[in-house]
Formats: structure tokens, C-alpha cells, sequence
């Protein structure tokens, strides 16, 4: 790939992140790395949100899987009670080995995932004053209690 197309796959995740605090995990087995926290969020339209979530209770095998290859996990997808206005939570555990821009670059050409993420944008608003092209804007972290 050519710097252009990195850029133009990272475009099509509309998803950028700056430098979050990074948790270390492991386990008995396994030696220490580090754990990236990232939090964003996102408008959605009020009546669209039944069907968000129930396209994501029954999310497609490809997009769990394609999340996973790159190191996501702990995803989880939270609506803010009485606002169309979502919070997206999740661990990147691969930021010893690429970024997270990198890895979203990779998820964005998987098999399946620009279709979802084009159906996912039907029900999506973008915040207000974001830049053309980026849904999911980052949420900067105020606290932490480890």
C-alpha cells in the first residue's frame, strides 16, 4: 500500500484516535503488553435506534471476526438515556505492534466490512462542527480509577 491508500482506508473506518493512557495486561502465560483504552462517540438518528440495535444484536460473523483480527475487543455500544447520542468503549491490544490507526486501516478492506459500515452510516449522525467524512469522533479521557 502507498501512504494514500492507508489514509483513504483509515477514512473509510471514520475513525481516528489520538494517544490514549495504555493499561498493561497479562496473564499467567503470557507476558505483559499493553492494552489501548479508546472511547468515541457518535449521533444517532432517534428513530433509527431500534434498528441499530438490533442490527447489532445481530451483527454479521465477518465484523466480530475482522474486529478481533486486528486486536479490538471489549467492544461495547452504550445510547445515553433521553438523547440520540451514542458512546462506543473498547481495548486495542495490539498497540505494541501497530497503531490503532493502522490496525483500522486493515479492518476497513476485511470482507464485509465497508457494506456494514455503509449501513451503520444510515442510522448515524455526525457531531456537529466534525470534519467532512469522520463519524466517530474520540472522547478524551478525564479519569481513571485502576
Amino acid at each position: 500500500f502507498c501512504i494514500t491508500q492507508v489514509q483513504r482506508q483509515v477514512e473509510l473506518t471514520n475513525i481516528s484516535v489520538s494517544t490514549p493512557k495504555v493499561l498493561m495486561a497479562s496473564s499467567a502465560t503470557t507476558a505483559k503488553k499493553r492494552v489501548q483504552r479508546i472511547a468515541m462517540t457518535l449521533n444517532i438518528r432517534p428513530e433509527k435506534v431500534e434498528q441499530y440495535k438490533t442490527e447489532h444484536d445481530n451483527a454479521w460473523p465477518e465484523i466480530a471476526k475482522a474486529l478481533r483480527e486486528v486486536g479490538v475487543t471489549n467492544l461495547s455500544i452504550f445510547l445515553a438515556p433521553d438523547m440520540p447520542k451514542l458512546f462506543m468503549y473498547m481495548e486495542y491490544t495490539r498497540a505494541d505492534e501497530e497503531s490503532f490507526q493502522e490496525a483500522m486501516a486493515r479492518y476497513a478492506v476485511m470482507p464485509r466490512v465497508q457494506e456494514w459500515e455503509e449501513l451503520m452510516r444510515t442510522m448515524q449522525v455526525q457531531l456537529p462542527g466534525a470534519p467532512p467524512g469522520k463519524w466517530w469522533q474520540e472522547c478524551r479521557e478525564l479519569y481513571w480509577l485502576e
